[in-house]
């Protein structure tokens, strides 16, 4: 048996259905982020056209496994790194400072 054996078989495949369990749910959770008006409000003093380019779309979007496409993969990393930035950011000027 070589290390492939591992990616077989019915452990593999209720791995993968976890995966794409928490995937989706990844997702879900990064709208209800992405479509609070506060949130909002901060990207668009930020950058305006991520918005509307990327946010927008974004949280008008139905998660799945099977539609989770890089696009989709890059717009959920893009508002997480946003989240991430306005909770860890100290800042006097900006929005959520």
């Amino acid at each position: 048996m070589g290390p492939r054996a591992a990616l077989t078989g019915p452990a593999w495949k209720d791995f993968e259905a976890a995966f794409d369990e928490a995937a989706v749910d990844g997702a879900r959770e990064l709208q209800r982020i992405a479509a609070r008006p506060d949130f909002q409000a901060a990207v668009a003093w930020q950058n305006r056209a991520v918005l509307g380019r990327a946010v927008e779309p974004f949280v008008r979007w139905e998660p799945s496994a099977a539609g989770r496409t890089s696009g989709h993969r890059q717009r959920e990393e893009l508002v997480a790194h946003y989240w991430q930035r306005f909770c860890v950011k100290n800042d006097t000027i900006g929005f959520f400072g």
